[in-house]
C-alpha cells in the first residue's frame, strides 16, 4: 500500500467526537457538523500529509470535537526545515479552503 493511502488508515475519531457528531445529526445541525468536521481534517492531513513528505513515522491522527492531534514519533530529531514544514502546513490548508467558501459564497451556494 503506498504511504499516502496508509496514512489516511491512521485517522481515529475521539468518542467525544462520536457523541457531538450524534447530537448534532439529532437537533438537524448538520451544515455546521459538516464544516467543522471539513475545517479538522483538512487541518489535520495538512500537517500529516507534509509529515508524510518528509518520510516521519506517524503514529496516529487524532480527532478531537474542536481540533486534532497528529502523533509522529519524531521528537527534535529532524532538520528546522522539516519541523517548519509540518507545523506550517496545517494552518496553510485553510487558505484554499477559504477561497472555496469564498467562491461559494459569490456562486450563492
Amino acid at each position: 500500500m503506498n504511504r499516502w493511502l496508509l496514512m489516511l488508515t491512521k485517522i481515529h475519531i475521539h468518542p467525544l467526537l462520536w457523541i457531538v457528531m450524534a447530537f448534532a445529526i439529532l437537533s438537524g445541525q448538520i451544515k455546521p457538523l459538516l464544516c467543522l468536521l471539513v475545517i479538522v481534517c483538512v487541518h489535520e492531513i495538512g500537517h500529516a500529509a507534509a509529515a508524510c513528505y518528509y518520510h516521519w513515522r506517524i503514529r496516529r491522527i487524532f480527532l478531537l470535537p474542536f481540533g486534532g492531534t497528529v502523533e509522529v514519533e519524531e521528537h527534535g530529531n529532524r532538520p528546522l526545515k522539516e519541523e517548519l514544514a509540518v507545523i506550517l502546513c496545517g494552518p496553510l490548508q485553510h487558505v484554499p479552503l477559504q477561497l472555496m467558501a469564498w467562491f461559494f459564497m459569490e456562486a450563492s451556494l
